[in-house]
């Protein structure tokens, strides 16, 4: 951690050239509001579009910005896992960039992180916008989350949250574990309270998550930490990735 900075906003980034632009001068703005050195962690996951051209652009102009280019697509989890390895925040924010998590928002779990004792805050919100299979499958996923293992997490919730730094302060170990990063956080019991926002329903948009990407997250998730032996996998789930480039820091590898 970095004294000097005081928020890191990690995003994955995956084909976004329609929001990306919007996303980085939204999420500088709010942060120059906070008036606090920050630093904003993008993460392409293999994009196919034009997403990292514009990055690049508002990179080269705004030093605080730092962009990690993964050798191809390696999901969520991983891109995620990808930009906490560089966030030197005191307080770390990950969000998705496709502004249905809004950077306003960020504003608001700030100043809530800093009057609570809790470690973490995570976003809450309902699901009505959503196809009704896809709810189905979160109310399942959820269940057998509560009945199978011991990982603690609010329903209707997904990755916008943000965390004090010391979350991660054991990031190395996560990324040699089976599971995502995200449940192995949850994993070492550090705690956390709910905040609901709403989404921009705007940007409602078709997933990227087909019912077998989300079988396989909901498999990468459970298994790891299943309180039954027969289900519990101990070698299969490691987050792994390889960084091609990093823009705004030297580059490194995984």
């Amino acid at each position: 951690m970095t004294a000097g900075i005081e928020i890191s906003v990690v995003a994955p980034v995956l084909n976004g050239v329609d929001t990306i632009f919007e996303y980085i001068l939204r999420t500088e703005n709010i942060l120059q509001v906070l008036n606090n050195p920050y630093q904003i962690i993008l993460v392409d996951d293999g994009s196919t579009d034009s997403s990292l051209s514009l990055m690049r652009e508002l990179q080269e102009e705004n030093p605080a910005v730092m962009i990690i280019k993964l050798a191809k697509n390696y999901g969520q989890s991983n891109a995620i896992a990808a930009g906490l390895l560089k966030a030197e925040g005191n307080y770390i924010v990950v969000m998705d960039s496709d502004l249905q998590d809004m950077p306003e928002d960020i504003i608001l779990l700030y100043h809530e992180i800093m009057k609570v004792k809790e470690d973490m805050i995570i976003v809450t919100r309902r699901n009505a916008n959503m196809p009704l299979w896809r709810n189905l499958c979160s109310l399942a996923f959820y269940i057998f989350t509560v009945l199978l293992t011991k990982l603690r997490f609010p329903y209707g919730s997904g990755v916008f949250r943000i965390m004090k730094h010391k979350c991660i302060d054991h990031l190395e170990d996560a990324l040699q574990t089976p599971g995502t990063v995200l449940s192995y956080i949850h994993a070492r019991g550090y705690s956390w309270t709910t905040m609901f926002l709403s989404r921009d329903d705007k940007r409602l948009q078709k997933s990227n998550y087909n019912l077998r990407k989300m079988l396989h997250l909901a498999q990468c998730r459970i298994f790891p930490y299943c309180r039954l032996p027969l289900m519990r996998q101990n070698g299969d789930f490691v987050p792994e990735f390889s960084i091609e480039e990093i823009y705004g820091e030297k580059q490194i590898e995984r």
